[in-house]
């Protein structure tokens, strides 16, 4: 019949799929049709197979790389997520007559001290009624010097002279601020809190064993209570150093930025290189930010 295709039903369909896979893996050459060519050509396809196994079987190194000699991609710079910087004016403050002139000011009567919030930039600002200025959730030395500078220009323009009684009495000083002598004294940083990754998971255990005997560091791990390594620095970093199996690191307690830099990239790397683990999924191997 016109307009149809005819079908030899001599061939069964094993023979037929046995036709197609031949064809897709090898199409430049032609495949007979008849039962006797397809057993040669399966034949052929068999020693092919083996001799591309053998060639596989010997490209396989006799020994695999260290899992330190392994291409991972470089690690990242520490992440900062927290900084705590203070600093004095260097005069005393009446907060009470303070948070009544400011916008934005929460007062705590039970330690007279005054709470600013930075809408912007995340941060808050406490000041105490000895001078003392407390900066917390800054990600940056610079950022928090500049809010500490701006709320001590606010303070120092807070109140007039004239405002308070007993203090104007003599002279008309109603253009003078009352602490126009304050002053922006003695900024640090007290506190910074870090992230960092390795890059590759550690054998955890054995990263313990090395800190304790090899490098007689102040550390502690105890799996059925926590599941890090606590690493305790003394001299000449002053710092505290949570390592996880998975490569993420957290840092408490440093007070510079050169130190958390040398502390992560330099120090624990070449504790942790010896113990690194290579059979582990990428997304454990490779991570961006510590997650603690």
């Amino acid at each position: 019949m016109a307009g149809t295709l005819a079908f030899p039903e001599s061939d069964s369909d094993e023979e037929w799929d046995m036709d197609l896979s031949a064809l897709l893996e090898n199409p430049g050459e032609p495949k007979s049709s008849t039962p006797s060519g397809r057993g040669q050509d399966l034949a052929s396809e068999q020693n092919m197979t083996s001799a591309q196994q053998q060639c596989v079987v010997a490209s396989i190194p006799a020994s695999l790389p260290e899992p330190a000699d392994l291409l991972w991609p470089p690690p990242a710079d520490p992440v900062i997520s927290n900084m705590l910087c203070i600093c004095h004016l260097g005069i005393r403050l009446h907060t009470e007559q303070i948070a009544r002139r400011l916008w934005n000011v929460e007062f705590n009567q039970r330690q007279k001290s005054l709470l600013l919030r930075s809408p912007r930039k995340r941060l808050c600002v406490a000041v105490y009624p000895s001078g003392k200025m407390t900066c917390v959730g800054a990600r940056s030395e610079t950022s928090a010097r500049v809010e500490l500078r701006r709320y001590a220009r606010l303070i120092q323009k807070s109140i007039r002279f004239n405002e308070l009684p007993g203090l104007s009495d003599k002279v008309d000083t109603s253009g003078v601020f009352i602490y126009h002598h304050a002053r922006f004294l003695g900024f640090r940083v007290t506190n910074i809190k870090a992230e960092y990754s390795l890059g590759y998971a550690v054998d955890i255990r054995r990263v313990y064993e090395s800190c304790r005997d090899e490098y007689h560091l102040n550390v502690f791990y105890d799996a059925d209570i926590f599941p890090a390594i606590k690493l305790t620095l003394e001299s000449p970093f002053k710092m505290t150093v949570q390592l996880f199996s998975t490569g993420a690191v957290g840092i408490t307690g440093a007070t510079s930025t050169d130190d958390i830099n040398f502390v992560c990239t330099k120090m624990l790397h070449e504790i942790c290189r010896k113990f690194a683990i290579s059979d582990v999924p990428p997304d454990l191997r490779i991570c961006n930010r510590a997650t603690l």
